[in-house]
């Protein structure tokens, strides 16, 4: 009942669109399957290289150890210097921000096969999985969860 209350609140809100399941409304629908980060092991993941702060690790900036899989952090991005040889691990890495503060992103709400979307500013960043709060207008601030870049969605 809430969720049907929330989304008739949004399909009253200036901007909105909306789009059945099957994509024969306004907008084009698309599934997103939201996977949580993988956390790397302790010593298993070493940098082949010096890191500099700021970069996205690929799988050459990576040595992996019988034990670790390298894969589970490309993507990453290194948030200090890192050194060749030192252990890949939280904080000196962390997954990509795919939400940033004061920026634009979307809001979708599922609802019944029905989705409503809307633009708004995002209050603080996140990484997938993360929620955010996203001021819609003057007076409305509603709660998402990160699905992807710049994109979230309503419980």
């Amino acid at each position: 009942m809430m969720r049907r209350a929330l989304l008739a609140g949004l399909l009253l809100v200036a901007g909105v669109r909306a789009a059945d399941a099957q994509g024969t409304g306004a907008i084009t629908t698309q599934s997103v399957t939201v996977a949580s980060a993988a956390r790397p092991a302790a010593s298993a993941l070493r940098a082949a290289r010096d890191l500099p702060r700021g970069l996205t690790l690929s799988l050459g900036d990576i040595t992996a150890e019988a034990d670790g899989n390298a894969a589970s952090i490309d993507g990453w991005v290194t948030r200090r210097m890192v050194r060749q040889g030192e252990a890949l691990r939280e904080p000196a890495i962390a997954p990509p921000q795919m939400v940033h503060a004061g920026g634009v992103v979307r809001v979708q709400a599922t609802v019944d096969g029905i989705v409503v979307s809307r633009d708004g500013t995002a209050l603080g960043a996140g990484v997938l999985g993360e929620r955010v709060r996203v001021r819609l207008d003057a007076q409305r601030t509603i709660t998402g969860t990160v699905t992807g870049p710049a994109t979230l969605s309503l419980p």
